[in-house]
């Protein structure tokens, strides 16, 4: 039927125009933000599954952040420990020289100086270690790091007390025969816990670095899964 008001063709015509600008517009926001998903219009339902992937994501790339950091803090602490672990040993060799009657008083004397310069070394370092302000070897570490995107994933993180007096070495003297032999009954303790100390240090280095690996393999695989729901088809 052909008319005179109305131009139906037109109106055809401009309806498709319309749709077509829509998609037009549509597809130049996508190119230009990347993004398949620009707002909820787009996808209601993959812009809430999208916002709580960002969030697990965001979560997990800080937790592997908090895991550098504790093994950071471990490690200087790990470090610590084996000065005093060397100190130790040079310790319990004097003590062990010192157990021999050829020596006279002068020569005590000049090992207890010795002695007790490493013994005061061993309470300067176990005062003064710190990572952030935090005294490591004091004893003041019990605490949990988290571990993961959940409450739930958190590490303890305890470091122990290797000053003298907790390390049972703070009395130890090698002015004698027998004070010598003490004195090396007492170190022979003292390296015991040392090694016991180290070891925890060391079993707990592996696990973050076990749960670093395990959190950005995670922290990939959820990135690339995101892209699928919010990036656009380029093609």
């Amino acid at each position: 039927m052909t008319t005179i008001n109305t131009n139906v063709g037109a109106l055809f015509a401009k309806a498709n125009g319309a749709i077509a600008t829509n998609k037009m517009e549509t597809a130049m926001l996508r190119l230009s933000s990347g993004l398949r998903i620009n707002g909820a219009a787009d996808d209601a339902a993959g812009l809430a599954v999208s916002a709580k992937m960002k969030s697990q994501l965001m979560g997990t790339n800080m937790a592997i952040r908090n895991s550098a950091d504790a093994t950071g803090m471990i490690q200087t602490a790990e470090s610590g420990m084996q000065t005093i672990s060397n100190m130790v040993l040079r310790m319990r060799e004097l003590a062990v020289q010192m157990n021999n009657g050829i020596y006279t008083d002068a020569d005590r004397a000049n090992a207890v100086s010795e002695f007790g310069a490493l013994r005061n070394e061993i309470t300067k370092i176990g005062t003064y270690t710190s990572f952030n302000s935090t005294a490591l070897l004091a004893g003041a570490v019990d605490t949990t790091m988290r571990a993961g995107d959940t409450n739930t994933q958190t590490i303890a993180v305890t470091i122990d007390n290797v000053k003298p007096s907790a390390l049972v070495i703070h009395e130890s003297t090698l002015t004698s025969l027998a004070t010598a032999a003490t004195a090396v009954t007492s170190l022979n303790g003292a390296l015991s816990a040392l090694a016991g100390f180290q070891a925890e240090l060391g079993a707990l280095q592996n696990r973050l670095s076990h749960n670093i690996d395990n959190l950005t393999k995670a922290a990939m695989y959820t990135e690339q899964a995101l892209g699928r729901i919010i990036d656009a088809n380029f093609a």
